[in-house]
């Protein structure tokens, strides 16, 4: 089970160059994208002294697109005519799925919500929406790695997380 943990912030530290952020948050979308694609759900877990907290665990879909999402943002000023294109036709494509889901549910709603939030069919209707996002970001997230052997972002510096 991988979680993201907050980074601290030294100020003491070298600040990172345009590529070298955009490098770690390849390396977190690659690392997003290795592992089975689920719901998320809550869990249990017991401490130490006994008492019994119940803990979250993030739809690894949901990471994994927020994590596409957030590298399409960051490098999003310095992207190629054909990544452009693609990265709208990812925007437009969404939308498209978002809207067909709502008018597809009983719930009258303006947004996706949680798994809790639907019953029956709409249950079913929200995996085939999960599903089908993960899809639409998994051609964002090739057209990004095109854009990153084109503007050669590794020859200019490695990570190490």
């Amino acid at each position: 089970m991988a979680t993201i943990g907050k980074q601290k912030f030294n100020p003491n530290s070298t600040i990172k160059s345009f590529p070298l952020l955009a490098i770690e948050q390849w390396e977190r979308l690659i690392l997003s994208h290795n592992v089975e694609f689920r719901g998320g759900f809550y869990m249990n877990q017991t401490g130490i002294n006994g008492d019994v907290k119940e803990t979250y665990i993030p739809d690894s879909r949901e990471v994994f697109c927020n994590t596409c999402m957030s590298l399409a943002f960051l490098i999003n000023p310095v992207l190629d005519k054909r990544t452009r294109e693609i990265y709208n036709d990812v925007i437009k494509e969404l939308g498209e799925l978002e809207e067909e889901f709502l008018k597809n549910t009983k719930a009258e709603e303006t947004i996706v919500l949680g798994e809790s939030f639907y019953e029956g069919n709409d249950k079913i209707l929200l995996e085939q929406y999960n599903n089908m996002k993960v899809k639409i970001y998994q051609k964002l997230f090739l057209a990004i790695s095109h854009e990153f052997q084109y503007h050669k972002y590794w020859k200019t510096g490695t990570t190490d997380d």
